[in-house]
């Protein structure tokens, strides 16, 4: 496995407004499906009807860029419509997405800014959340027919749309509207992250979402159970515990159950038992990591593509994890929770610990302080048994990709409205707040879901995460003022006044309290990561789908998860179970797959 101890330390500072390319599409990524798939009553006719075609608009482009110097967003719209062209879209939404009454996905400020800036028209072919937006998707690619610009997930769906050209080359059309902020962002991913993961065969085929590098995976854990059991973690108050110290105050908390709820358990999980993601939320990647096994993932070892999932390591990942079910410290349903029923045992006060990303609190632990406002949580970066903590990068497309049909004459409008939300410059984010104000309301202080923009995506700098908590940290400990904060970066005003109001006890709004927990307790633990001497980084693969990952990655999939939940439950001894499961893998594609993608990264 390629490893490495290294410091994340990247002084470069950011380049776009975090108001206007926040992490509120991390909610519902991370967060389970659980609203319906949805078909606006009313269509209107689609881009592909529009009489302006992206040729015209980009010669209109390349004479008129830079020229109108009265337009404040000449920067973000490079394109001249003198009439409104109609867009049709597929929508990835959320369940709570916290629009004022009356607003929509359809017609919120977001889209209305949008319409007004861009001079178009958008109208929802679709609507859905996580699994049943999915399912929208996938019916559209079954037809043959698609919106004119619409999010996908997987290198696979991207993949199948451009080898049945269903979507547009935007090389060039990219080239040409892209904001130099846009660039300036993408260009800071390194090889074969950002823009590569939209690449195929040297074409751009979609707008990928660049969330920057992951932070770590975090350890919530109940302070005020901690407190009150004379409990004491973290003894050397370096911010980091083991993974073992996490186990025993689980079994701690369970059996003497602060809160006298019914059925109290150590640790819980989804039935997948590790998120693929590097934050690893609401899974057990904290004993994984811990013990150097990466399954679900991709990397190279002694030369060659391997699964983690096959690896010794993910055997004994698996035995520790199946003596942990006998032990009763791991949830006796662990293998039928699904993501609700993990966040009801914290806010049940069942389960007194969380592991998950930075943002965790936003989405999950905030149903938690809704209910219980004296509840407090502290956060740890978490180690094996000898103080090593290992973190493994993310695919910075994660969060899915923007693609626009072949049929839609209006490509640059997809660009655009990139440009419009991630790529604007400070001065563009000003103008923008001042002509559309009730935006400026969503985020300050309303905190509308960001899947109501048009795109439920995040792109940002690749050293978004670490430039954020460097700048925290520098204002809390009077190193830097507001201003120079704001300098650095414009959406840190607010920030940072709101995390102030939280400290001083002017508020203690649910909202507020998970600005809190996310952006000051969480955040704070990328510098110590940062800092930290027993830190290793494991590099991924990211691999395009391959021609057996095609037709046998389905199968695969299921028998991984059927047989690891099988090991840990006790149904199926570890030994026994575990070999019957790579040879199986392996005889079914297994190890064609394997050497698909070390051909991919031209590995033996």
């Amino acid at each position: 496995m390629k490893t490495k101890t290294v410091s994340l330390s990247l002084a470069v500072m950011m380049a776009v407004s975090a108001a206007l390319a926040g992490c509120g599409s991390a909610p519902s990524q991370n967060a389970p499906a659980d609203a319906p798939a949805q078909t606006p009553a009313s269509k209107a006719e689609t881009g592909a009807d529009a009489e302006t075609d992206a040729a015209d608009a980009e010669n209109t482009a390349a004479s008129e860029n830079g020229s109108d110097t009265d337009n404040p967003f000449a920067g973000i719209v490079k394109s001249n419509r003198t009439e409104k062209v109609t867009v049709t879209m597929g929508r990835h939404t959320t369940t709570n997405p916290k629009l004022p009454e009356g607003q929509t996905y359809e017609d919120n400020a977001y889209i209305r800014m949008t319409e007004d800036v861009l001079n178009i028209d958008i109208v929802d072919e679709f609507e859905g959340s996580n699994e049943d937006y999915d399912r929208q998707v996938s019916l559209t690619v079954s037809a043959g027919s698609m919106p004119d610009i619409m999010k996908i997930h997987t290198q696979a769906e991207l993949m199948e749309l451009w080898e049945n050209d269903m979507i547009q080359d935007l090389t060039d059309v990219y080239e040409t509207y892209a904001s130099d902020t846009l660039k300036e962002i993408y260009a800071t991913y390194p090889e074969g992250m950002g823009l590569d993961r939209a690449t195929i065969d040297g074409h751009l085929v979609a707008i990928p979402g660049a969330g920057g590098d992951c932070a770590p995976m975090i350890c919530y854990v109940r302070q005020d159970w901690l407190d009150t059991l004379g409990i004491t973690m973290d003894a050397d108050n370096d911010r980091v515990v083991s993974y073992l110290e996490i186990l025993d105050v689980a079994k701690q908390f369970m059996e003497a159950n602060p809160e006298g709820a019914e059925n109290p358990v150590g640790i819980s999980a989804i039935p997948d038992l590790v998120w693929y993601e590097g934050e690893g939320a609401w899974g057990l990647n904290f004993i994984s990591n811990a013990m150097n096994a990466w399954p679900q993932t991709w990397y190279e070892k002694d030369g060659k593509a391997v699964w983690g999932s096959t690896t010794e390591e993910t055997r004994e990942w698996l035995r520790f994890c199946s003596q942990l079910y006998q032990d009763g410290i791991l949830d006796p349903q662990i293998g039928v929770r699904q993501w609700d029923d993990v966040t009801a045992l914290m806010t049940n006060g069942q389960f007194g610990f969380a592991f998950g990303a930075v943002h965790t609190p936003n989405w999950g632990l905030v149903n938690v302080y809704s209910l219980n406002d004296k509840c407090k949580y502290s956060t740890f970066l978490i180690s094996d048994e000898n103080g090593i903590v290992r973190h493994k990068h993310s695919d910075s497309a994660q969060q899915g990709m923007i693609v626009v049909s072949k049929e839609c004459k209006n490509p640059e409008i997809a660009i655009e409205i990139a440009n419009l939300f991630y790529g604007a410059t400070r001065e563009e984010d000003k103008a923008l707040y001042e002509k559309y104000p009730e935006v400026e309301q969503y985020n300050k202080f309303l905190s509308v879901d960001h899947s109501c923009r048009p795109y439920n995506i995040e792109i940002t700098r690749y050293d978004n995460n670490l430039n954020a908590a460097l700048i925290r940290d520098a204002y809390f400990k009077g190193e830097m003022t507001l201003e120079e904060a704001v300098e650095k970066d414009s959406g840190m005003g607010d920030n940072l006044t709101s995390l102030e109001a939280f400290m001083n006890g002017e508020t203690k709004e649910p909202a507020d309290w998970a600005r809190y927990t996310s952006d000051w307790l969480a955040f704070s633990l990328i510098k110590v990561l940062d800092e930290y001497e027993k830190a290793e980084w494991v590099s991924p693969l990211f691999p395009s789908p391959t021609p057996t990952m095609k037709t046998n990655w389905a199968n695969l999939e299921a028998l991984e998860a059927e047989t690891f939940i099988k090991i840990v439950t006790g149904a199926v001894d570890v030994d026994e179970g575990f070999d019957s499961f790579v040879e199986q893998w392996n005889a079914q594609g297994g190890t064609q797959i394997c050497e698909e993608v070390s051909a991919q990264f031209g590995l033996k």
